[in-house]
Formats: C-alpha cells, structure tokens, sequence
C-alpha cells in the first residue's frame, strides 16, 4: 500500500531543517502514517524527496568538511566565510588562540584590507594563496603564522592551513624503499628542507654537529645530491600539499579516540590498524592479555574500549577481548559494494586474528553485533562456540508493534524494511541535529522518546562515550550504521539463527524500547535452546552494568579452567 503526503509540506519541512530552522523531528513526523501503517511512499512523494536530494548531500558535504576539520589532530586549521567570520577550526589553531575559538580573522590580527587581496589573489589566480595570521596580537614578540588558503566557490568558504613541511606515510616510506634513508636520516632531510642549519639541526635533534654532518653526507650520497641545498629542494617537492581545489574531507582523517584512563591495573588495552585488499581496518584488544580470547561483534553506536569500567570488568574477569570495526566505523573503511559489507567484515575479522595470532574461544555481541556473531559462528571450527550477545537485535516481523520504539530508531526501522533509499536522508537529516548538538548531547537525539537513557551520559565516563560514539558513528557519514541497517534490517537473517552451531545466551534489559523484551523473546521461538536473562535496564546496559555483564559470562563460559 502507498501513502500520500502533502509535497509542499514535506519539501518545506526539509529546507528548513536544512536552513537551521527546524528539527529533524518535524520530518520524522510527518513520515509517521506510512511508519505505522508499514507502508511505501507513493510515487509523487518519493519524486520530491529524490529531488531534494542534492541539495542534502551539498549541505551534508559541507557539514562533513567542518566536521572532518574540527578533528583533525594535525597542523592548525581555520574554515572561513566569505565575510572573514570563522566557521570552525581545529585544537591546534584554537592553542593558537588561547584555547578558545576566535569569532572571525579580524581578531587575529588580518588586516581587512589583506583579506581582501588575499580573496582578490585566489579570484584572479585560482589555486592556493597565503596568509598570515597573528593569533596572539597584543604580544609584538609573536611572530605571526602564515597559512596557505584556498577557495571551494561552491561552499563559498576559506580553508586556512599552516605552513608547514611535512611528508605524507607513502612519502617517508618511499625515502625508506628508494634509497634507503633510515629514520634519523628522514629527520635531518627534513631539517634541511625547512632551513635549518647544521648548527640548529643538531640543537633541535640534540645531537652533535659531528654526527649530522655525517648524516648530511650520507643523506647526499644516497640521494645521488650534490650539495644541502639540491637535497632540501628535493625534500621540499615531497611535502605533503594537496592540488587545487582537493577537498580535504576525503583525506585520511585522524579520528582521535580517548585513552580508557582508570581502568584497573590487571587491564590493558591496545588499537591499531591494518589493511586487507587496500582496505584500511581498524580493531581494539582490551581486557586480560593471556585470558580467553572473545571476538567481539560492537554496538551500532558504542565501541569498544572507550569505558573504563569495560576495560576493567572484561580484566579482571580474565577475558582477552578483540574488537574489530566493521566497514563504514571508525577507522575500518567501506567495502566497494554495500550487499557485501556481511561478508568483508567476516573477511576482515579472520584477517586480523591471523595477524594478531589469535584464535577465539568465545562469540560476544552488542545490539546489532549479533546478527554478525551468528554468521560467524558458522565459519568456526572444532567445538560449537558460545554466542554472550547483549541486547541483541530481534527480527521486525510485519505487524509488530512498532509505537514503543524511539521515534528516531522507528523511522529507521521502517526505512530500512521499505524505501531504503531514504535512510540516505534520514542520516544527513540527523546529521544536521546531531552536530548541532555536538558530541557531548547528541545522544539526546539517539534516544529522543527514551530519555530515561540519557543520565548515564551526562558526566565523566559516560560523556566520553557519548563523545567517542559520536566520532565512531559520523568519521564515515554514518555508513557503517546505514550498512548495519541494510544487514541486519532490510535483510533476513533468520536462517543464520536458526542453522547456527553456537549455543546462544542472552541478556537483555526489560526496559529497552528500542530492542523490546517481548520482541527479543520471540528468537527464542525460534531457536528454543537460547537461554534468555533479562535485567531492569535499557538499551544502555552494556555502558551501565560491565561488572554484571562479565559477572555472568563467567558463569557461563569461565575465563579459566
């Protein structure tokens, strides 16, 4: 069955969304008749949607350039209107300025009038321009920063970044590959290239004047150089620069993530990288080194690692955690097609085992994670595993009550079972909310309609979750969560329960609205032997009650013999 709606009406409310002026509320509810009755748009609705389109992923490319620059762990960076008034910048440039966030240029010191031929220049010429930023003006001893600058006409803002040498991974390792220039040797190099004499060369490496010159001979002899000045010109051309017009938002973005700090002694927790097929994955190891080795299948909103009181439970129970992100998270990059985002995750986990040298003893999964345990269950060997899955996705029938759910999750559900096209717009809309709402409150947005959740992340720990997930979930334009959605949602997934070899245990929270008690219940109908444990909680269990979670595990899967 179709459902009409009122074009205008749904048009209007996105442009105002779009525009600041409305809450990406006002939309879901106007999507709530097709929502409850389970039904498809109809075809003039969906014309009007798609050609809004555009417009949403323009601003949600914008958005993502600010976000993306907001993270950015490197040199100092500024985002700049038309007008000189600052858009965002980066912690590097906010230490600049005091640790705060200056309103616009002007205040930095820039000269209108050097604004102005700075924007003349980039007009005329095109490419990439300077300008010099004073940051602290009312010390004359500061010398000012000189940025490079370049113009995205279609944003219409200014993306400033200091001037600084700097090589790219590739870069340092092709010095290494081609001629065999070691560690110390790339430094000196580098040196060289920003100016810097022997002389300053060894008082900033803290070495003798003896020892670099030796360097710098070698260095030449290596290079085939024949003098300083030929060998920093050749590092200098190897500085990492990006061509004109590049966007920066589809580099390699530094997401950082927080230390676990106060997680118990007998803990550990390690994170890294590694790649399969060009395929960047990411992957955390937490909890007891030397312990039962547990794959862990994350949350679709939480990591993993990033609570002390995980940390220090999974420790002191004895388990050896290994969490692996799937693709669109964090730093684990997208598969080429969406349909096969199941199987390359598989691929990714037993990849990175291999290269750790593990092998796990025992299946865990938080909420939508579940639906990746089972499929990996069944590429498990020797003795069936145990699947611990904690607040684990059910299967949406047709005809369930869906009222309950958060309206945000609702509208996802629905999409995902019958227009997934539109969970596209669904995430930018969200996106628009949850930056502005930013890291440390966009779980109000998450669980809009359960707000009973949202005290756990009000403080300390519990908001640098919130600001973790925050970065987990949008460092990729949330495509983990739409292909999340797309595997475990829009496809049935019911055989991989029923056909699993592992035994499955469960527990729940009785009063998680998104993943219902009663619903949860119905997959033991349909594999009678799961054991199922319910707590009075929500969603939130996992961030609430770690030492219950391992507590139980330990009965029934005991870290030690």
């Amino acid at each position: 069955m179709n459902v009409g709606f009122d074009n205008e009406q749904l048009t209007s409310s996105i442009q105002k969304i779009l525009s600041g002026n409305a809450d990406n509320e006002e939309f879901l509810r106007l999507l709530e008749p097709a929502i409850v009755s389970s039904s498809v748009l109809d075809p003039r609705s969906e014309q009007s949607l798609s050609l809004l389109m555009e417009d949403i992923e323009y601003l949600g490319r914008v958005n993502d350039l600010l976000d993306a620059v907001t993270l950015d762990a490197g040199a100092p960076k500024l985002v700049v209107g038309e007008d000189g008034k600052l858009l965002c910048c980066n912690s590097s440039a906010r230490a600049l300025s005091g640790g705060h966030a200056p309103d616009d240029l002007y205040t930095l010191g820039v000269a209108r009038s050097d604004f102005i031929k700075f924007r003349e220049r980039l007009a005329s010429l095109g490419g990439t321009s300077l300008l010099k930023v004073a940051f602290d003006t009312s010390d004359e001893s500061v010398r000012p920063v000189v940025f490079t600058g370049q113009y995205f006409a279609q944003s219409k803002y200014y993306l400033l970044e200091s001037l600084e040498l700097k090589w790219s991974p590739s870069i340092e390792q092709a010095l290494q590959d081609l001629y065999g220039l070691t560690l110390a040797e790339r430094e000196v190099l580098l040196c060289l290239a920003r100016g810097m004499p022997v002389a300053d060369i060894s008082s900033y490496r803290g070495s003798r004047v003896s020892t670099v010159r030796q360097q710098v001979k070698t260095i030449l002899q290596k290079t085939e150089c024949s003098s300083q000045s030929q060998a920093a010109a050749l590092a200098a051309t190897l500085g990492d620069s990006r061509m004109p017009g590049d966007d920066p938002m589809h580099r390699d973005i530094d997401v950082s993530r927080r230390s676990a700090g106060g997680a118990a002694e007998d803990s550990f927790v390690t994170d890294g990288h590694c790649f399969r097929l060009g395929r960047r994955i990411g992957w955390r190891r937490y909890g007891n080194k030397g312990g039962k080795v547990a794959l862990l299948m994350h949350s679709a909103y939480f990591g993993a690692a990033n609570h002390p009181g995980e940390i220090s439970a999974a420790g002191r129970a004895g388990y050896d955690i290994v969490v692996i992100e799937r693709p669109g998270f964090g730093l684990t990059h997208e598969p080429e097609l969406p349909e096969a985002s199941l199987s390359t995750h598989l691929k990714d986990c037993l990849h990175v085992l291999n290269e750790l040298g593990l092998t796990p003893e025992l299946l865990l999964s938080h909420d939508y994670g579940f639906v990746y345990a089972l499929a990996f269950s069944h590429l498990t060997e020797g003795a069936a595993p145990l699947i611990y899955a904690i607040s684990p996705i059910p299967r949406f029938q047709e005809g369930s009550d869906f009222s309950g759910i958060p309206i945000q999750q609702r509208a996802f559900i629905w999409a995902a079972r019958h227009s997934f096209w539109l969970i596209r717009i669904l995430l930018r809309l969200g996106h628009v909310k949850a930056r502005r709402l930013g890291p440390a409150r966009w779980m109000e947005m998450v669980f809009e309609g359960a707000e009973e959740e949202l005290d756990i992340f009000e403080s300390g720990d519990g908001q640098a979750i919130a600001e973790d997930s925050y970065h987990f979930n949008l460092a990729q334009n949330s495509k983990g969560h739409e292909l999340d959605l797309r595997v475990c949602i829009a496809s049935d997934w019911t055989s991989s329960l029923v056909t699993s070899p592992a035994r499955i245990s469960i527990l729940t929270g009785s009063e998680n609205k998104t993943f219902c008690l009663s619903m949860v219940e119905e997959l033991t109908q349909q594999r009678p032997d799961i054991s199922l444990t319910y707590v009075q909680t929500g969603l939130t269990l996992s961030v609430r009650q770690p030492d219950l979670i391992y507590t139980h595990l330990k009965g029934l899967f005991p870290a030690s013999a």
